[in-house]
């Protein structure tokens, strides 16, 4: 994903949606809710070349998303969007020292949204209930077959 600021368009707030009409999405969702930490790098530069100031870092899930609390990721959840909103964004000049220098001031937040992932039924599930099933259907059977024998009418 790459946006271009300059001067013009800040301060500004600026909010990118990653939802299922975009090719990577199953990726990052994957990855979202595998059960491991995975890492989490990023990067961006402002200005241009010859000399652009370039800044980047990385974490890991659990410390971005659970800091309190033992989860890895969103295992067990089905993610329908991921949004990264920048606010904040402005530039202000300060002058140190007879030198007048630009600086990049940026607030980030990423929202996961999603719900929990529907229950899987277990194998024993069908194991107990289908001869209950079997039970009720000879049982049925076995009424309707009683009530011909016996020649039981109704007027």
């Amino acid at each position: 994903m790459e946006h271009t600021f300059d001067l013009t368009n800040l301060p500004g707030v600026f909010t990118y949606t990653l939802d299922a009409s975009q090719l990577n999405f199953s990726s990052i969702a994957g990855l979202l809710t595998n059960g491991v930490n995975n890492g989490i790098s990023f990067f961006w530069s402002i200005g241009a070349p010859p000399s652009p100031v370039c800044c980047g870092g990385s974490s890991s899930e659990q410390s971005i998303f659970f800091p309190v609390g033992s989860n890895a990721d969103f295992q067990g959840f089905t993610i329908t969007s991921v949004v990264l909103t920048l606010d904040q964004l402005i530039a202000p000049t300060q002058v140190i020292n007879g030198q007048t220098y630009q600086f990049w001031e940026f607030r980030e937040n990423i929202t996961v949204n999603g719900a929990p992932a529907p229950p899987v039924p277990e194998p024993a599930t069908a194991l107990l209930v289908g001869p209950a099933l079997v039970k009720v259907y000879l049982l049925r059977l076995r009424l309707s077959q009683s009530a011909e024998t016996t020649g039981s009418t109704s007027l």
